[in-house]
């Protein structure tokens, strides 16, 4: 159950692509725009936007095909795989300085990392 609430954490990436969380420039003003209508980067740097969302959403399909298997053996690495994913997205958007983007993926990140410490067990010395 776990790995399907991770899976559908990354898919909630979608939310960065369609919520105007991005500032674009216009009239002297700052607009609140989704990612489809954001143009106050370069082309390259949109590109890698859409890089970084589409892996985090592939991450997010390959955990819930995983996690309709019974085996354990490959939800682990796709987890840690994901959590990866998810540091370095966050510190992509901090570097290009988005705060709106940074707050929702630091927060699935967080969540995701709860679940991940709640399913692996303890080990005791």
């Amino acid at each position: 159950m776990y790995t399907s609430i991770i899976g559908l954490l990354d898919l909630l990436v979608v939310l960065c692509i369609i919520l105007p969380l991005y500032g674009n420039p216009a009239d002297g003003t700052i607009q609140s725009v989704n990612l489809f209508s954001f143009n106050a980067v370069t082309t390259i740097v949109r590109i890698f936007y859409w890089i970084v969302f589409l892996a985090l959403i592939a991450m997010g399909t390959a955990e819930l095909l995983l996690s309709r298997g019974e085996k354990e053996n490959g939800k682990m690495p796709i987890q840690k795989l994901s959590l990866l994913l998810s540091i370095l997205a966050i510190l992509f958007f901090a570097a290009v300085k988005e705060p709106y983007v940074i707050a929702l993926l630091f927060l699935f990140f967080l969540i995701k990392l709860f679940l991940i410490m709640k399913q692996t067990p303890m080990k005791t010395a």
